[in-house]
């Protein structure tokens, strides 16, 4: 994989005192840009028939190479990328999905791997992305067109992808570039494209054909004041049940390009331009003197658990500008009536909406924020490539946010990890910190932040073999609550000088000590006592009766909220993941985010309407916070709960 260039960030107003592990922290935050490990542009957000928000991007490598201009250095793009969430903090890394060379028509001198969008239907995943034509293929079909966007298939979400057509789907002309799909309620599909003018076809229900002619429109002839490219298409419905169409597009803005957008009552337009809604910034992750600004921005806006999104990219980290941009997002709430507030970049980025589970396995390349490591693909012989993460050095480190430890708490955690260099003298520490203020930027020794109060565990790592290893320590204290994690490496190996600028390339070759693959935390198995015999007078000796351990009532799943909505007439519907087992559930209502004056609801059903909190009607222009957990009765009538859900926020509109 190609290098990238390093950055960090200070996190302001940091105290000097250690935070006990059980203590409850604020709401996590994420960190913008969301991935730190590469330029991640033109970000394309996708919610799976799995639940888990996706989001697809290209990447802008760190070296830039001669465009198809020889005298200036342009786009350098080779493949697209893809990443998924379920908190909107921690972000997996899925690795490279498709590349240039997959596609057969494409011009690989060109190097420009463009704005895709991916749309799932009826169980496949289609992918619809742009590229130069080559002349090969040209030559070869008599056909003198430049830019193609062509549509790729595939099983999973995060590929891998193929061609599904083996030659451009639409496009042909110079402005033939980032294609938006959207399958509207009735099955119809549409795709538009293009610079202006603006181009669109209906799709057939296979996805890879369409039946007629592109339909070429002049955008400000149809509404779209300002229009400049990367459409994004979508529909939804507002709080007055008015189904309304929109188009976010890249317009002229007062510092390069901004999002604009424009709605419609139909899927083919007319429509009307409602203005800007995020204007591009010189926005920096990091302190280091330079200017952070690009000349392009992409993104589209997603619902995802209840909760709106907007994704785009600027250039924040290291290094960034029109040529290296990365991928943010930005939280907001659409007005009553369906028009999007004006918006702001951040560097806070998005709260939590879930927490992240620690008793599972966690793929080490799930990444709220990191310094100094990289990720890679590693293919694998029973299923689809894995990726890990490498080339840390002393002080290198992965941030994770909003981890649930539970009430029972974790006793140990064990890390897998192979290819340890021998002269490393490796070993992961872990501590827990909770700090959300993230403001102030600058370069940053991790443990200005962190302290030896913060340390759980120390996990010594020596497997030099090229097959994974788990290492397992017991902590030094019991982790309870929802907490930020940090996994600080160490060793012997200090970073190259050729690394420790931020704004430098790193090399291509691994100077790491070891490559990690996934962690996890879990709690303390006690053993049972086992009875011994006893020598009863005259030497005989009398084995103990045999006991039967009472049978243990499992605990139960965590809950999950499907949705949490406002209704007419001032209500809340609360809509509940079924857990298995559970005999009812505990739906909980406040007016505060920790739930102080808390009012709770028991339910047998998987669903209830809330319309009063404490005997008073719901207020319109309140916020009211909601969570649930299930439960069942135990064999001696008390009740067996599981965890509670994520807290839902829920507004009243109506």
């Amino acid at each position: 994989m190609k290098g990238r260039k390093l950055f960090a960030k200070i996190v302001s107003a940091v105290s000097a005192c250690a935070l006990m592990c059980s203590l409850t922290p604020a709401v996590a935050e994420a960190d913008n840009p969301i991935v730190q490990t590469f330029y991640t542009s033109d970000p394309a957000p996708f919610v799976a028939s799995d639940n888990v928000l996706y989001v697809i991007t290209d990447h802008d490598e760190d070296i830039i190479e001669n465009g198809y201009n020889a005298d200036y250095k342009f786009f350098t793009m080779r493949e697209w990328r893809a990443y998924s969430t379920t908190d909107m903090v921690n972000w997996r890394d899925h690795g490279v999905i498709m590349k240039l060379e997959d596609v057969s028509w494409a011009n690989m001198d060109d190097r420009r791997a463009w704005a895709p969008q991916v749309v799932e239907r009826d169980g496949k995943y289609y992918m619809y992305f742009p590229c130069v034509i080559s002349a090969e293929y040209n030559a070869t079909h008599n056909d003198g067109g430049y830019f193609g966007v062509g549509v790729a298939v595939a099983d999973n979400p995060t590929g891998p992808y193929r061609d599904a057509i083996n030659k451009p789907f639409v496009g042909g002309g110079s402005g033939d570039i980032d294609p938006t799909v959207y399958v509207d309620d009735d099955g119809q599909a549409y795709l538009y494209w293009c610079q202006n003018p603006i181009k669109y076809v209906k799709l057939n229900d296979d996805m890879i054909s369409y039946s007629g002619q592109p339909v070429v429109q002049q955008a400000g002839s149809i509404g779209l004041q300002g229009y400049v490219e990367g459409p994004w298409f979508y529909a939804r419905t507002n709080d007055e049940g008015k189904k309304l169409y929109y188009m976010m597009y890249a317009g002229h803005g007062s510092n390069g390009e901004n999002m604009q957008y424009a709605t419609s009552d139909s899927p083919t337009g007319p429509w009307t331009h409602k203005g800007s809604i995020l204007e591009m910034e010189n926005f920096a992750a990091v302190d280091d003197g330079k200017g952070h600004s690009s000349f392009t921005i992409h993104g589209g806006a997603i619902d995802y658990k209840d909760h709106s999104y907007l994704f785009y990219h600027n250039g924040a980290l290291a290094g960034g500008e029109g040529y290296h941009r990365s991928a943010s997002v930005e939280e907001f709430e659409y007005n009553p009536d369906g028009t999007i507030p004006q918006m702001r970049m951040s560097l806070n980025g998005v709260k939590a909406i879930d927490t992240l589970n620690p008793y599972q396995q966690v793929e080490a390349e799930t990444i709220c924020w990191e310094y100094g490591v990289k990720t890679v693909e590693e293919p694998k012989e029973d299923g689809p490539q894995g990726v890990t993460v490498y080339n840390m050095h002393d002080n290198d480190y992965i941030k994770v946010e909003s981890v649930d430890f539970g009430e029972e708490g974790a006793d140990t955690f064990t890390a897998a990890v192979k290819d340890v260099k021998a002269d490393a003298n490796a070993s992961i520490e872990v501590f827990i910190r909770d700090n959300d203020s993230v403001e102030n930027m600058n370069y940053m020794n991790i443990f200005d932040l962190l302290t030896n109060g913060d340390k759980v565990a120390t996990v010594n790592v020596d497997n030099t073999t090229d097959e994974y290893k788990e290492f397992t320590v017991k902590l030094d204290t019991k982790i309870t609550g929802v907490h930020d994690v940090f996994f600080v490496f160490k060793g012997d190996y200090k970073k190259p000088a050729s690394e420790e600028d931020p704004s430098a390339v790193i090399s291509e070759k691994d100077t790491g000590m070891f490559k990690f693959d996934y962690w996890k935390f879990a709690e303390e198995v006690k053993a049972t006592p086992v009875p011994q015999p006893t020598v009863q007078p005259g030497g005989q000796t009398q084995n103990p009766p045999v006991v039967t351990p009472a049978p243990t009532d499992n605990k139960l799943d965590k809950a999950i909220i499907k949705s949490a909505k406002n209704l007419k007439g001032k209500k809340i519907k609360v809509a509940i993941k079924k857990v298995g087992d559970a005999d009812g559930y505990e739906v909980v209502i406040a007016k505060k985010k920790n739930f102080k004056g808390k009012q709770v609801i028991d339910t047998k059903k998987a669903k209830v309407k809330i319309k009063k909190f404490k005997k008073a009607k719901l207020k319109k222009g309140k916020k009211y916070f909601v969570k649930v957990r299930a439960y069942k009765i135990g064999a001696d009538g008390k009740k067996i709960y599981g965890d509670y859900s994520a807290a839902k926020k829920i507004k009243i509109k109506k």
